[in-house]
């Protein structure tokens, strides 16, 4: 997803901004903040879920990726990660995670990775009717400029842009919101099941 940006990956992404001298603050969206063989560069990492199921997530990734166990491990036991239980569509969710990036002097994210494809599957969000594309688009833009203002100058967001009939069309708002002086924007085609498209957002640097 990042090889617009001379990155094959996000282990890539971040060691490349540790080489750097730069932060690696991420925050997962609708994740559990588990990125496997980065660990050794994140300087913290917070993420988001409505529960914490970090117990279930380690012992399916143990038995699936017997191999990777070191990684794994690494990766949940990593000592300046969080989780927090809340809707990541909610504006207390918001203030929390922000309450959190206090605590744990985070001044802003280099890499936010989120997957909203659930709560557009059969799902209301708010009181919008999932049927109703046009609301979904500017309700989904108008959240995605939430978080993507908690990005560190030359930090990038990785969202996956849910697989709805006629709902690409209707991201118009999307381009009014990440196309100024802020932000770049661009999509990208992903090989990822049931999506068909990424949408990186690259928070630009003002001096």
């Amino acid at each position: 997803m990042l090889e617009s940006s001379g990155n094959r990956n996000i282990a890539q992404f971040l060691e490349e901004r540790k080489e750097r001298g730069l932060s690696t603050h991420c925050l997962d969206l609708m994740g559990s903040a588990i990125y496997p063989g980065a660990s050794h560069y994140i300087d913290s990492a917070i993420g988001v879920r409505i529960k914490n199921i970090d117990g279930y997530l380690k012992s399916v990734a143990m038995i699936e990726h017997p191999s990777l166990s070191n990684d794994i491990s690494s990766a949940f036991g990593h000592n300046n990660r969080r989780v927090i239980e809340g809707n990541v569509f909610s504006r207390s969710t918001v203030t929390l995670i922000k309450r959190t990036m206090g605590e744990m002097g985070v001044p802003g994210f280099d890499l936010i990775t989120c997957r909203p494809d659930g709560p557009f599957r059969g799902h209301t969000v708010e009181k919008i009717p999932v049927d109703d594309e046009n609301a979904l688009a500017a309700y989904y833009a108008i959240q995605l400029r939430r978080y993507a203002d908690l990005l560190n100058e030359d930090g990038v967001m990785l969202v996956q842009i849910p697989q709805r009939e006629g709902l690409y069309s209707r991201l118009g708002g999307l381009r009014e919101l990440f196309e100024d002086e802020t932000f770049s924007r661009e999509v990208f085609d992903s090989d990822y099941p049931g999506n068909s498209k990424v949408l990186l957002i690259k928070r630009l640097q003002t001096s």
